[in-house]
């Protein structure tokens, strides 16, 4: 994981000393991006400055990155952006923020036999340089074709010295932070009426000076690049299909530009309204099922050390997605290491944690899963962080969140992105020992997409299937996980990895996605049943196959921002003022 940045200034091609405020602003700049990219990252910290003086335009280019290693080696091998030096004394700079979990197109682009995965020892972003510096003697095309082959969360910046051109973009799912200023077309790095450059940049999390209406997440409708010779910017598209939402009207907080709110950039594979699902009964759809969630989080596992002895944390509610989450880790993670510790992380706000929904049932979850480990995961360690947040503590740090999640700036990004914040830092009181500690691990899990993929938002999606039955079910489930990429993952990731964290979501895993996309909705939810049995109800009954009690797997849906009370303490907040 890491935090990106690349700007972009033009050079004035007379020699009028533009070129001295440029590298000044670029200077500048750096100190800026710094101060909130390191926490993205606090194993290193590199920039990598290229001038150009071309007939046309003369430009400045300045990529960096801060790491935090996770895999291939210590810090002094993962300092970000790689360079690959060229035949002709230039070389290719790649900003990489991504984790390859499986790699299918891989072997196409570097002729390594059919294997598509990446040694332990093996750092991705050498792999991925590597196979771009063969694609890109290609077409466009092939660029984006190579790394819609990565299984795994990815946001890039990558400079091609050859075609002279800037290329940046996310994974299909936007599971990684990138930011972009739109203000900047067509002509993006030109100069003002003052000759002063014009800031164009793309990064994981926009500065305070720089927060604008143009600031955008990154769509995730191609691969954008800039043609440093014209300035122009444009997109290798991905294909795309129009979403069948009601109603009419964009939900609050989606992107103003373009119409990106009501398009799915996923493949049209999992697109579920209309489709013929795969003819499957109850038990093989539930084997199945538990078979690739299985499989999704031992890929998360990924990083996290050697046979030895290792860590995770899991964000934690007692809830059923991070309930099942917390069995399967426990279960991966005993077959895995000698020796594992899960730390299970909940949070609660007000003068009265103990009273909020959140904290009674971690409490009996976590009494539950800790038998069950005594028994059967005799190498894990399981432990319960419980973090408070008084009102004050929660009105403090409010302007530095809201500066973090920006450009999302809604009610419900504000009372999540705190719960989220406090619990994400991971500092809180041992639910055993009592002692006061902060969790070491660098990776937690999240349970985010369980919801998207089998209809748990009770109250919005039991009212949709009120209206037009499972076919206006499907169609808003198609719309909920299309819009993940501006609605949550970018906020989230830019949340959780100021705290040198690194989030992974096993329900948003490629193949598990594709497989309950295939899967007849009847076995997935029935929405004529009561809650906490016809929502969710696939995962519900997986649960119960881990050895799981039925008063866990049955407790009904609670939203973070209510089960941890954050939206209580964050809006009573707003009202004494």
């Amino acid at each position: 994981m890491c935090g990106l940045v690349v700007y972009v200034l033009r050079v004035s091609s007379e020699n009028d000393g533009s070129e001295g405020k440029v590298a000044s602003t670029c200077d500048e700049l750096d100190q800026v991006f710094r101060q909130v990219l390191t926490g993205r990252g606090q194993d290193g910290w590199r920039t990598v400055r290229r001038t150009s003086h071309g007939e046309n335009k003369s430009w400045m280019m300045t990529v960096g990155a801060s790491t935090l290693s996770l895999r291939g080696g210590g810090p002094d091998q993962h300092v970000l952006p790689r360079e690959e030096v060229s035949e002709h004394g230039d070389g290719a700079l790649l900003g990489w923020n991504g984790e390859v979990f499986e790699w299918t197109g891989r072997s196409e682009w570097e002729g390594r036999g059919s294997s598509g995965s990446l040694g332990t020892d093996e750092n991705d972003s050498d792999a991925v340089l590597c196979a771009l510096g063969m694609a890109r003697q290609g077409d466009d095309e092939d660029l984006l074709t190579l790394l819609d082959s990565i299984r795994g969360p990815w946001a890039l910046v990558y400079f091609d010295p050859f075609r002279r051109r800037l290329w940046w973009g996310r994974d299909r799912m936007g599971r990684r932070s990138l930011l972009m200023n739109v203000a900047a077309h067509p002509d993006i790095h030109g100069m003002n009426r003052n000759q002063q450059p014009v800031r164009f940049w793309v990064a994981s999390v926009c500065p305070l000076s720089l927060q604008t209406e143009n600031v955008v997440e990154v769509p995730t409708n191609g691969l954008w690049y800039m043609d440093l010779d014209t300035g122009r910017v444009s997109v290798i598209p991905r294909a795309s299909w129009s979403l069948e939402v009601i109603p009419e009207r964009d939900p609050r907080g989606a992107p103003r530009h373009e119409n990106w709110a009501r398009t799915s950039f996923l493949p049209a594979s999992t697109r579920r309204s209309g489709k013929v699902f795969l003819p499957m009964k109850e038990a093989q759809a539930l084997e199945r099922f538990l078979s690739e969630m299985c499989q999704a989080v031992d890929r998360r596992l990924v990083g996290l050390g050697t046979r030895g002895e290792t860590n995770i944390g899991i964000l934690f509610s007692g809830g059923l997605d991070s309930l099942v989450l917390a069995r399967l880790a426990m279960e991966q993670m005993s077959s895995n290491f000698l020796h594992a510790s899960v730390d299970l992380i909940n949070v609660s706000f007000g003068s009265a944690p103990f009273d909020s929904p959140d904290r009674q049932s971690s409490i009996q979850a976590f009494q539950e899963l800790d038998k069950l480990a005594r028994i059967q995961f005799c190498n894990v360690k399981l432990k319960l962080l419980l973090v408070d947040v008084s009102m004050d503590e929660a009105d403090e740090k409010r302007s530095e969140i809201a500066q973090l999640i920006y450009p999302c700036d809604t009610p419900m990004d504000h009372s999540i992105r705190s719960a989220l914040w406090f619990a994400s830092k991971a500092h809180g009181r041992n639910f055993e020992t009592g002692v006061v500690e902060t969790s070491e691990t660098k990776v937690l899990l999240s349970g985010l997409g369980a919801d998207e993929l089998l209809a748990g938002y009770k109250g919005r999606h039991r009212s949709v299937h009120a209206r037009g039955g499972d076919a206006s079910l499907l169609q808003e489930l198609d719309a909920d996980l299309s819009r993940l990429w501006w609605r949550n993952l970018g906020r989230d990731d830019r949340v959780v990895s100021a705290h040198n964290r690194e989030l992974r979501h096993p329900f948003l895993d490629e193949s598990l996605v594709q497989l309950i996309c295939d899967i007849e909705p009847r076995h997935l939810f029935n929405m004529t049943l009561p809650d906490g049995i016809g929502d969710k109800m696939i995962l519900r009954r997986a649960a119960c196959c881990l050895g799981l009690s039925e008063s866990l797997s049955q407790r009904p849906k609670k939203a973070l921002q209510f089960g941890s009370n954050s939206k209580k303490i964050i809006e009573s907040k707003k009202e004494r003022r």
